[in-house]
């Protein structure tokens, strides 16, 4: 038998012994095969840092000021006092000898630098003398810190009282803040900070 004819006979049977017993006519088609599972590849679990110990910090020294009572304190304060003496007794030129000419000088107000030079301030006092003549500076207890033989810084309450010409008072309080160094013998202000206290305010 050629082979086509064989062909073309053995497959009409095969395919009625594929059909189902009750004669359907849907031909079943095998299972599709489930995928088979790649092994899923384990991640190495990562290392924790480890953590390096620092040799302890050392504890920070403080600054450590010296008493109120020391030489330095007691001069800063002396010097202070004789510029207050000064200025209300109207000797502006020696009072304002107690602020320093040095170039680092400024004097901050109120959360400005005002003056940035000695003379500054003494030009400043001349123009207020000319409005009011009689001016009286009244400062409280002075607190006094001292950073070394030649460094000191005084902390002020102050209430500052005006006259003009014509009698007229007007009067403010306030708190002021004085780096004093030491040269040449004398003790003056290299920078300061003055606040003026608001009315109604504690």
């Amino acid at each position: 038998m050629p082979l086509f004819r064989l062909l073309s006979w053995a497959m009409p049977c095969m395919m009625a012994m594929a059909l189902p017993a009750d004669g359907a006519a849907a031909q079943q088609k095998p299972a599709p095969k489930a995928a088979a599972k790649k092994p899923t590849a384990r991640k190495p679990a990562a290392k924790k840092p480890t953590a390096r110990r620092s040799a302890p910090r050392p504890p920070e020294q403080p600054i450590r000021a010296a008493a109120d009572d020391s030489s330095a304190a007691r001069e800063a304060r002396a010097a202070f006092a004789r510029y207050t003496e000064a200025f209300n007794a109207g000797r502006d030129l020696d009072a304002m000898a107690f602020y320093s000419d040095d170039s680092r000088f400024h004097w901050v107000e109120d959360g400005r630098t005002a003056y940035t030079s000695a003379a500054m301030i003494r030009e400043s006092v001349a123009q207020v003398r000319r409005l009011f003549p009689t001016m009286a500076f009244e400062p409280g207890d002075v607190r006094t810190t001292v950073f070394g033989r030649d460094a000191v810084q005084l902390t002020v309450p102050f209430a500052q009282r005006l006259v003009d010409g014509g009698g007229v008072e007007s009067r403010f309080e306030g708190s002021m803040t004085l780096s004093l160094t030491k040269a040449s013998g004398s003790w003056r202000a290299i920078s300061g900070h003055t606040s003026i206290r608001r009315p109604g305010s504690r």
